[in-house]
């Protein structure tokens, strides 16, 4: 680095730029990585935490609390709160029939918080036939997957389901998709 009157400092070598440029794509990397990693922490949770076996027995032994969904294959385990309050999953219910949303993918600072305010980002595993429990009103209740809709631009509408899930984008207002599904005859 030199420093000149007329034109003040300047780097004859080019050191100091070469440096510049590689310290900023060294950030740049960097950066681009934890937004891999944050957007897809739901994702990486699921594979670190394979819970699927624990969830099902901890259901068989315990007995109805908060109001919560628990869908094992996908190992999410939610508190569910009343519609228009904070919170992942929110429920609402008419006629009999439950309705349940959610975001699907909403990023946070950290990637633990991305999975916390992401609650229905691995909703796509889901398959028909697939058994959803819902602890509501201090009543345990087993569901089957039995339609499923992945298409932007759906609506949240009536549905003929016992149950129906929502997946909804950022703002909450786009529908992402639509889970519907059936009570079974064995309630655990």
């Amino acid at each position: 680095m030199h420093y000149d009157i007329e034109t003040g400092f300047s780097d004859k070598s080019g050191l100091f730029s070469r440096l510049t440029v590689k310290v900023l794509a060294l950030l740049v990397l960097i950066g681009g990585m934890y937004m891999a990693v944050n957007y897809f922490a739901p994702e990486i949770a699921d594979l670190a935490n394979n819970t699927k076996l624990a969830m099902a027995e901890r259901l068989e032994n315990s007995e109805v609390g908060e109001d919560r969904l628990y869908i094992p294959v996908i190992s999410l385990e939610r508190k569910i709160v009343p519609k228009h309050s904070e919170g992942a999953i929110q429920a609402s219910e008419g006629g009999g029939k439950l309705v349940l949303s959610g975001k699907q993918r909403m990023l946070g600072l950290l990637p633990t918080q991305t999975v916390e305010l992401s609650p229905f980002a691995l909703l796509g595993r889901l398959s028909l036939g697939d058994s959803i429990v819902v602890d509501y009103q201090g009543e345990r209740t087993v569901y089957e997957v039995s339609k499923i809709q992945r298409t932007e631009g759906l609506t949240v509408s009536p549905s003929g389901a016992d149950l129906t899930i929502y997946a909804l984008g950022r703002d909450g207002g786009k529908v992402l998709a639509r889970i519907e599904a059936i009570k079974k005859i064995r309630e655990i």
